[in-house]
């Protein structure tokens, strides 16, 4: 597991997030959470998925392949914010 973690803090780009993000690693998926940068909003949020979209696939298709897992990633507060802990997923 810490392989992953590692293979992922090296290859997600350093400005995708806000923050390093977490990576949690199950027998048939990985996730991958992270704050994103700015304000964190519904609209922004979207702004970001779009944004991010063809950067996060390619980690995850080449993560698929090593690894054998699926991917999948996610938006959360980041840790100097007061917001809901609820994580939020951008497909």
């Amino acid at each position: 597991m810490r392989e992953i973690t590692e293979w992922f803090r090296g290859h997600v780009p350093a400005d995708l997030y806000a923050e390093p993000p977490t990576v949690v690693v199950d027998r048939e998926e990985i996730t991958v959470v992270g704050p994103i940068p700015g304000e964190e909003s519904d609209a922004a949020i979207a702004e970001f998925r779009e944004r991010t979209r063809a950067q996060r696939m390619e980690v995850a298709a080449r993560a698929e392949d090593l690894f054998g897992r699926k991917v999948a990633w996610g938006c959360a507060p980041a840790t100097d914010r007061s917001s809901s802990p609820t994580s939020r997923s951008p497909s």
